[in-house]
């Protein structure tokens, strides 16, 4: 088996394993009976929801300390990217800086570090020369929503945790 075979497979194993976490939350919650009088199981967050959530308490410590007291580039652009992607958007190499919280150059840093990591892909813009998008990659779509998915399960567990960080 060849090494493009088996990233391929890790990729397939990966998108599962999240899929497989979303089925149980959902199995247990209706196990468990959760829900309105009807019978319903309540709205529970979503996935894109959960990602919106952490992104936004991290923005909210901004407004009370300075914003690289809490830095952490990599996950801001993470979830920044994931929440673009999910809503369809174009996020361009400027915007994922900017939804990093620090210096432009700290940002790109940050940015190369993920695409050696393999978890994002720089493509340019049809329209417009001068700018590229940067998107996640599929295995990094797949660990994000296994990671979120995680987190919207241990929220949400009787006598569990208010919030976990993945």
């Amino acid at each position: 088996m060849n090494d493009a075979t088996r990233a391929e497979m890790d990729e397939v194993r990966l998108r599962l394993a999240a899929m497989a976490e979303q089925i149980g939350v959902i199995s247990r919650e209706i196990a468990a009976g959760a829900g309105s009088e009807t019978g319903r199981p309540e709205a529970r967050e979503t996935i894109l929801q959960v990602a919106e959530r952490l992104y936004a308490e991290r923005r909210r410590r901004g407004k009370h300390f300075r914003e690289t007291l809490f830095c952490d580039p990599a996950w801001d652009i993470l979830l920044d990217l994931f929440i673009a992607t999910e809503r369809g958007r174009d996020i361009s190499v400027t915007s994922a800086c900017l939804a990093a919280g620090v210096p432009s150059t700290t940002g790109l840093r940050w940015l190369h570090i993920l695409e050696d990591e393999g978890l994002v892909i720089s493509e340019p813009d049809a329209h417009d020369g001068r700018r590229r998008f940067i998107r996640l990659t599929r295995d990094a779509m797949a660990r994000m929503r296994a990671c979120l998915a995680e987190e919207m399960r241990v929220s949400h567990e009787p006598g569990g945790l208010e919030r976990v960080s993945c």
